[in-house]
Order: structure tokens, then sequence, then C-alpha cells
């Protein structure tokens, strides 16, 4: 791969989907505009990634390898997993890329940890390639995450913690939004001891992988001492909407995507931000990329110290809709790391 030349634009960018992504993939770059210039289009062959980039007016290919050789770009935006290798990942952030990506990156914890882990060790340096995985649309990079101001010593030690995150076909997967789910709870709230997940899905049977879940989840996890965890997740609903509620033994905070209230356990108002509006799944996405375009905290907010944490929650939600029984989610982080 050839590296990125130093005045390229930090705009330009290749796209990889897959045909049900395509129409987001289009929303995404309408609502950035110029800030951001396709160079090529890709995927695994479908008719509408073609017509995508017919009205991009781009070339389009089907092999990821070729695509991150051919057109090195500032960004690849990644809004499906099929067709990626670990290896086409390690290419392009070594290569001065940035990738942001719609879909978890690893779908186990050995894969993670090779991301994580052996760029690191081959560069012999302290940076992580992980770091420049963003992924997209992260609820703690929403305006209405941003706004909160740090609300844990206001809530308190014992936490209920209810997420809700759904949306339409092409709007992320069901696994996406699951990952995206336990990356914002473990912001406040310590790993579980148990989780008890159902999935509800057209299929009769769950899948082995969490890449071929569909439908909505539920889940339930009891953490060490009196907190608990309640999340609501799905890939076919009418309209995308997230939702944070945490009941603390001192306070009460609710975050949307565009807004937030935290009140204090006796009913006072103690800060609020921003109307509860809905934004389109392809406005938070464009949020997100400004962000890293500019540079700003929101940037940051992807650096997840916990993503371990957050996969085997993943993966303990999977089993347990397997076995229709409470899972160890650390039994899972003994068992795979």
């Amino acid at each position: 791969m050839a590296k990125r030349p130093p005045d390229s634009p930090v705009s330009e960018t290749t796209i990889w989907t897959d045909g049900r992504s395509a129409r987001t993939v289009a929303a995404v770059l309408d609502a950035l505009g110029p800030a951001v210039r396709p160079l090529a289009v890709g995927g695994p062959r479908a008719d509408a990634i073609t017509d995508l980039a017919r009205q991009l007016d781009r070339p389009c290919e089907d092999d990821l390898r070729k695509l991150l050789v051919h057109y090195p770009a500032a960004f690849v935006l990644l809004a499906t997993a099929k067709g990626v290798r670990p290896e086409h990942l390690h290419t392009a952030v070594e290569h001065g890329t940035t990738v942001l990506s719609l879909e978890p990156v690893a779908d186990d914890l050995p894969a993670l940890a090779e991301l994580t882990e052996a760029p690191s060790r081959r560069r012999g340096g302290v940076g992580a390639t992980y770091g420049h995985v963003v992924h997209a649309p992260a609820f703690v990079a929403s305006p209405g995450h941003l706004s909160a101001a740090e609300p844990h010593e206001a809530l308190g030690p014992q936490r209920t913690v209810l997420f809700q995150s759904v949306g339409r076909p092409g709007e992320g997967s069901l696994f996406a939004r699951l990952f995206d789910a336990w990356r914002t709870v473990l912001t406040l709230a310590p790993m579980p001891l148990t989780i008890d997940a159902t999935l509800v899905a057209e299929e009769p049977d769950v899948p082995q992988s969490l890449r071929r879940i569909a439908g909505s989840m539920t889940a339930h996890a009891r953490l060490p001492g009196a907190g608990a965890v309640v999340l609501s997740v799905a890939d076919r609903a009418g309209a995308t909407h997230r939702h944070l509620h945490v009941l603390g033994d001192a306070a009460e905070l609710r975050v949307t995507d565009t807004g937030y209230t935290l009140h204090q356990a006796t009913g006072q108002l103690l800060d609020r931000g921003n109307p509860y509006t809905r934004l389109p799944f392809a406005e938070l996405v464009a949020h997100q990329w400004r962000s890293v375009l500019d540079r700003r905290p929101a940037a940051a907010a992807d650096a997840h110290p916990r993503d371990a944490d957050a996969l085997a929650c993943c993966l303990t939600c999977l089993l347990s809709a397997r076995t229709a029984a409470p899972e160890d989610p650390r039994r899972i982080l003994e068992l795979r790391a």
C-alpha cells in the first residue's frame, strides 16, 4: 500500500460497504457535504454498491486490499465487516489512515487482542493500532452524552442502568448496537457478575457468531452489590433511538443522543442540556466524523480502555441466548483471552 502523500487533504476517504448499508453511506456523505471527498467505493458485489459508485462518479472495487492499495486516503469508512480481514485494518492504520467503522472490527477476544497488541509489538512502540479505529456512531460521542457533565459523583455508588438502542435495517447491525451498549454501560458500571439474555429473531436457532445475530435482544445483568443493568437493542425498528437511564441512590440521569437531565433523588433538577429530539443515524455518524476532522474532544471519546470487557459481555449475551441461562462474562474473558 502506498503511503498517503503529505499534502493529501485530510477529508479524502474510501468507502467499504454492503448493499444493505449503501443508502446509509450515501446519507452520511450528504450530511457531511464538502467536508469529506470520496475517492472510491467498494464492497461485496451488489447492485446497490455499483449504483452508489455511479452516483458519486467514483471507481468501484470488490477487494478491500486493492481499494486500500490503489486509493490511499485519510479515512476508510467501513459500513460492513464482510470481506474485512485483520491485515486490512493493520495495513490501513499503519499508513496513517483512520478507520471509521460502523461495525465492531473484532467479533472474538483473540481477534481483538491481535488488533490491539500485535501491531504495537511489530513497531516496537507503545501505541496501539486499534486506537486509530473509531467506532461510530458511539453513544459516548453523541451530542447528548458529550454535553452532560460528569455525573458519577452525583449518582452515588448503587445504580440501576437501563440502555435502549434501536434502529432501522442498514443502520448498524444488532452486534454493533450491542457492542455500543456495553461500551456505554461499562463507563458507569463494573463488570457484571452474570448476564441473562434473550434473542428474538425470525430464525428459531440462535447463531454461533455475533456477526450473524439479527432482530432484537434483551439482557439483564447483575452487578456486584445491589446494582443491575437492563439492555434492549434491535436492528429492525422504525426509527433510530438511543436512551440511557441511570437510577442512582443519590440522583437520576437520563441521556439521549441530543440531550440530558440530571435530578436529585428528591426530585430537584441539578442540570439539563438541549431538547430531547431524535437525530437520524446518518447525522449521528456525521457528527462524530466532524469531531474527528476537527480534532475536537469527541474524537477521543472512542478511546475506550474496556473494549475487551464490552466484547466479553457481548459474547456472554450470545452464550446466554443459546443456553437460555445466566452466564458469567468473567468466565468468557478467562477462557478466550
